[in-house]
């Protein structure tokens, strides 16, 4: 485990702010973590001027699988694994057995920042991202 200004970053893979228990891999944990960064429950994806958001899919038991940022047109981005960035009309069109489904209460919302802010929040949802991965390859091979 390496440390990087107290947050852990685990295999240099996943990872996961400081103070924020990690005791479960659940939702609430999730707005936790996301919460360090600024993002806020909100009720829904809908674009709002002056807000970037994201909505976090989850499986059939509630576990975060995914997470899709809105774009400022209102569009989605997500990271695919490995692969590019995609963009995707909707938040449906990335639901299934992969992903899992948008749970109606899993959105978030924080005031947009200035570019390079937004470059190092890219990177960070990077991070997450592969941690999804990490944690989907666990569940599909254990």
């Amino acid at each position: 485990m390496d440390s990087v200004s107290g947050d852990t970053i685990v295999k240099r893979i996943v990872y996961w702010p400081r103070g924020v228990p990690k005791k479960e891999e659940d939702i609430n944990s999730f707005f936790a973590a996301f919460a360090t960064r600024g993002w806020k429950k909100c009720k829904n994806g809908r674009l709002k001027r002056g807000y970037e958001k994201i909505a976090i899919y989850v499986d059939k038991l509630g576990e975060p699988q995914h997470a899709a940022r809105q774009l400022p047109d209102g569009t989605w981005t997500s990271k695919i694994g490995d692969w590019e960035d995609i963009s995707h009309d909707t938040l449906e069109s990335l639901e299934g057995v992969s992903y899992g489904e948008v749970f109606r209460k899993c959105f978030m919302k924080r005031k947009i920042k200035s570019k390079v802010s937004v470059k190092k929040e890219n990177n960070i949802m990077q991070i997450i991202s592969n941690w999804f991965r990490l944690l989907v390859s666990r569940l599909l091979s254990g």
